[in-house]
């Protein structure tokens, strides 16, 4: 094999996967900040949102989903 060759198909070949395959569909991220107090607050609305919130934002469509909160710190 001809180096010329080679080195053309070589080039070609990395050209050809870093071609991406199908155009990405537009996303929309949404961050919701909820500052609470210790104890009840805490609790409370903790199980909103896993019992009420989730479940209804499934049914409207929205997904994924997930909830955190500080373990350690803000």
């Amino acid at each position: 094999m001809r180096r010329r060759h080679f080195i053309g198909v070589t080039a070609s070949a990395g050209l050809a996967a870093g071609a991406p395959t199908a155009a990405a569909t537009p996303a929309i991220f949404e961050l919701r900040y909820f500052h609470l107090r210790n104890g009840s607050q805490v609790d409370h609305t903790s199980d909103f949102l896993s019992r009420f919130f989730l479940p209804a934002a499934w049914r409207c469509g929205v997904s994924p989903m997930g909830f955190f909160s500080a373990v350690i710190a803000e």
